[in-house]
């Protein structure tokens, strides 16, 4: 998960003409993976992985994403079989889509 977590981040740091790399399908894949890793495992060490997912989903304006993310924190707080049904369709429909890669292009600027 880390790894997935790394290259979510690194997409939304790199920009191609002052906009972010990282799309609402990577957010959703990232929201997919880990929640359903945190629903069905129970790992609570993915929390933090779950809040950087909302909040880039807050910063690139996409409130669906938002909204589930939600939902997930709100169901490891009071399971409900019903509730993570419905949510785990939505979660793997999310992450049915190919992961997000590494950007690669010929020229590159880095700054600091």
């Amino acid at each position: 998960m880390d790894d997935l977590m790394a290259v979510i981040e690194f997409r939304d740091k790199c920009t191609v003409n002052g906009n972010s790399l990282l799309t609402i399908s990577d957010l959703k894949y990232a929201a997919g993976s880990v929640g359903l890793f945190l629903l069905k495992g129970g790992d609570f060490s993915l929390i933090p992985a779950l809040r950087k997912v909302n909040s880039l989903a807050a910063a690139h304006a996409a409130p669906e994403i938002a909204s589930v993310v939600k939902r997930i924190f709100e169901l490891t707080r009071t399971p409900s079989p019903a509730g993570f049904l419905q949510l785990e369709l939505t979660l793997n429909r999310w992450t049915n889509g190919s992961a997000p890669t590494l950007p690669a292009f010929e020229a590159v600027t880095v700054r600091k």
